[in-house]
């Protein structure tokens, strides 16, 4: 099955159903597995970072045009550990072999 991206506003893209992409991706995997979860924990933690970097135009206050551009860095490392966790990119989320 092939599925059509379309985009939408307020999403990345959604499947020829209308589900955001994140759900489809979350799909693949069953409810009690961690990656259901990172997938869309990752996509809101994106959602919020790149809030927080339109913001620090609306703001004159260069103190807290650095606290939402600091935001929007961390924010984005808890989504590269996340993203690390699902690809099993580095050594801690790897498994052990005997």
């Amino acid at each position: 099955m092939v599925l059509h991206q379309i985009p939408i506003s307020g999403y990345d893209c959604v499947d020829y159903h209308g589900r955001d992409k994140s759900m489809v991706d979350r799909m693949q995997y069953p409810e009690t597995d961690p990656r259901h979860h990172t997938i869309k924990l990752r996509n809101m933690l994106d959602e919020a970072a790149d809030h927080a970097r339109e913001d620090v135009g609306k703001i004159d206050d260069p103190r807290g045009q650095a606290l939402f551009e600091t935001s929007a860095e961390v924010l984005g490392g808890l989504s590269r550990a996340l993203s690390d966790f699902e690809a099993r990119n580095e050594p801690a989320w790897q498994d052990r072999q005997s």
